[in-house]
C-alpha cells in the first residue's frame, strides 16, 4: 500500500513523502528552489549581483569539495545512483539505492548543507565547467536557441545554464558561500522521498539532521524583474550554415488571470491541443505533408517559465517559411479542437492517472512538480480527470491571449 505525506517543517523545509514497503529501491531528491535565472537579490540594505554560471557551479562545488571529499566517490563505493542538475528555475540532487538508505540520505543532506568553500579547490572545479561551456557551443541549433532564448527574454546577452567563460572563471568561493547561505536555506528546500522507507522515522531523522545544521535565517527578496509576455520583436532570422533550415513559432502568455486550478487544468488541456494540432496523425501535419511544405514532423513544448507565464512552442525543418507561419498562426487564431477526439484524450489521461498512483517515483515526481509550477499540494486524481470537459477546456484556451509570438527562422544561406 502506497502511503503519501506532505509536512512543512518548522524550519520551511517541505517534505513530500511516498511510502511503499512492497518495492526494493528508495529515491530521494533535494529540490533548491534557485536556477539560473536569478541574477540579483536584496539582503537588508545589500543588492547582491550573481554572476552567470554561478548557480551550475555551485552545484558542482557541493558535490566535488563536500564533507566527503569528492561525494561521487562515496555514492559510487556504495552503489548509490546519484547525480546534479541545474535548470533556470531550480537545482535538484537525486539519489537511489536498495540499501542503508538513511545512511546515504543523510550523505546527500551533509553535503548540500554543510560546506567549507575552498578558493584553491574552487579554480580546480572551474576547469571541466570550463570545457563544458565549450562543448555546449557544438550541440546542433546553439545559435538558433541562443538567438530565440535573448528574443523571448528580451535580453542583449544570452546567458545560459553554464554561464560563460569569462564570467565562471571570476566566480570566488566567497560569492559561491554567500549564494549559498541565502538560497539554500530549508525554506527555499523540498525533500521529496518515495520507495521503502518508514514515514514517521524519517521525518524525525530529517528533522533532527536539520536541527544539528542549525540553518541561520536570511531574508531576501529576488530583484530580477518578472517574465512579462511581451516581445519586442514578433520575427527573427538567423543565417547559419551548419544545420538544416528550421523554424519556429512560440507564444508567451499570461496566465495571472487564472486560479492556480485553472492553471493545472491548462497543463493538460494544452497538451491535448498540442496534440491534437500537431502530432503526426493531425490535419496540420498532414496539410503540410501534401503541400511537400517538410518532410519532418512538427516538435511542441510547453513551459511554465513562470507561475503566471505560460511559454508554447512549435518547431519544424522547413524551408517554406511563411506558409508553416501561416499554418501554425491558423491553429492558436482559431483554436480548432475535435469533441471525439478529446474523449478518447481524457480516458487516455485517466489511465495515466490511474498507473500513476501505483508507481511511487511517479506519484513523488507530480506532486514536486505540483508544488513547484502551481504552489498546489496535492495530485490531481481520477476525479480531476472525470471533472475536466470539452467545454470547459474551450472556455479556458478561448480565454488565453496568443497575441504575442515570436517566429524564428534559421537559414542557410542568406540569399535564401
Amino acid at each position: 500500500m502506497i502511503k503519501t505525506t506532505i509536512k512543512k517543517l518548522k524550519n520551511g523545509l517541505t517534505m513530500v513523502l511516498v511510502e511503499d514497503k512492497n518495492k526494493n529501491q528508495t529515491t530521494a531528491v533535494l529540490t533548491v528552489k534557485y536556477g539560473t535565472k536569478v541574477s540579483h537579490v536584496k539582503v537588508l540594505d545589500e543588492i547582491i549581483e550573481i554572476k552567470p554560471g554561478l548557480a551550475h557551479l555551485l552545484e558542482h562545488t557541493l558535490i566535488e569539495n563536500s564533507i566527503y571529499g569528492n561525494v561521487s566517490a562515496y555514492f559510487n563505493n556504495n552503489y548509490v545512483n546519484y547525480n546534479g542538475f541545474t535548470s533556470s528555475k531550480t537545482t535538484y540532487f537525486p539519489i537511489k539505492t536498495i540499501k542503508d538508505f538513511k545512511k546515504h540520505l543523510k550523505v546527500l543532506l551533509d553535503y548540500i548543507n554543510v560546506i567549507d568553500f575552498d578558493e584553491e579547490k574552487l579554480e580546480e572545479i572551474k576547469k571541466p565547467i570550463v570545457d563544458e561551456i565549450i562543448r555546449s557551443k557544438d550541440r546542433s541549433y546553439y545559435k538558433f536557441n541562443e538567438v530565440v532564448s535573448l528574443m523571448a527574454n528580451n535580453k542583449t546577452k544570452f546567458v545560459g545554464n553554464l554561464g560563460e567563460i569569462d564570467d565562471v572563471l571570476k566566480i570566488s568561493a566567497q560569492e559561491l558561500k554567500r549564494v549559498h547561505e541565502i538560497m539554500y536555506q530549508p525554506s527555499n528546500q523540498i525533500l521529496s522521498i518515495s520507495g521503502n522507507f518508514d514515514t514517521d522515522d524519517i521525518l524525525k531523522y530529517v528533522e533532527d539532521l536539520y536541527d544539528e545544521y542549525n540553518i541561520p535565517v536570511i531574508d531576501y527578496q529576488v530583484l530580477d524583474e518578472e517574465d512579462t509576455c511581451e516581445y519586442e520583436k514578433n520575427e527573427v532570422t538567423i543565417i547559419d550554415e551548419k544545420y538544416d533550415p528550421i523554424c519556429s513559432l512560440e507564444y508567451k502568455i499570461d496566465l495571472s488571470v487564472f486560479t492556480k486550478e485553472e492553471k493545472l487544468k491548462i497543463d493538460y488541456y494544452i497538451s491535448y491541443f498540442l496534440t491534437y494540432n500537431f502530432s503526426d496523425n493531425s490535419k496540420t501535419y498532414k496539410r503540410v505533408k501534401d503541400e511537400h511544405l517538410s518532410a519532418f514532423s512538427f516538435s511542441c513544448s510547453k513551459d511554465f517559465i513562470t507561475r503566471n507565464v505560460l511559454l508554447v512552442r512549435v518547431v519544424i525543418n522547413s524551408t517554406e517559411y511563411d506558409k508553416i507561419k501561416s499554418i501554425i498562426q491558423d491553429v492558436f487564431n482559431n483554436i480548432y479542437m475535435d469533441k471525439e477526439y478529446f474523449e478518447l484524450w481524457k480516458r487516455e489521461s485517466l489511465i495515466n492517472i490511474i498507473k500513476r498512483e501505483k508507481n511511487h517515483n511517479l506519484i513523488r515526481k507530480s506532486l514536486t512538480n505540483n508544488i513547484l509550477d502551481f504552489d498546489i499540494y496535492y495530485n490531481e486524481g481520477i476525479d480531476f480527470i472525470e471533472s475536466m470537459s470539452f467545454e470547459e477546456m474551450k472556455n479556458l484556451i478561448e480565454r488565453m491571449d496568443f497575441s504575442n509570438y515570436l517566429f524564428a527562422k534559421e537559414l542557410k544561406d542568406v540569399n535564401e
